[in-house]
């Protein structure tokens, strides 16, 4: 990720501060010595709409506390007046968390935050 998009990820998560989930995603941006972050680019809003509510009902099956997030942020994608969404990826030992927001970063549209495989 360019430096200018995580400065600009991290104005907007810092944005929210009532968000738990938004507080842990901005601190795992700032761990820059173990963060390995990526971006989607763009992606349509009907896409991501139907591939995160299917993992949201299938998380929900499991019940092992897989994701955490899938609640707020499937009711966000429902709402927004997006076209098309971009999702970061901030990778760290045991946690990988996945901020949705707006082609321009000016909206947070929703977090997930799952265990990661790489530890």
């Amino acid at each position: 990720m360019k430096r200018r998009s995580a400065s600009r990820l991290e104005s907007l998560l810092a944005q929210d501060s009532t968000n738990i989930l938004a507080k842990q995603s901005l601190l795992a941006l700032r761990d820059a010595l173990s963060v390995l972050e990526q971006s989607t680019g763009p992606l349509p809003i009907h896409h991501v709409r139907r591939v995160y509510t299917r993992r949201a009902k299938l998380n929900a099956r499991k019940h092992v506390g897989g994701v955490r997030g899938f609640g707020r942020l499937i009711k966000s994608l429902n709402a927004t007046p997006e076209k098309a969404i971009e999702i970061y990826a901030i990778r760290l030992a045991n946690e990988v968390f996945s901020v949705f927001t707006n082609p321009s970063l000016t909206t947070l549209i929703g977090i997930l935050i799952s265990k990661s495989d790489f530890s």
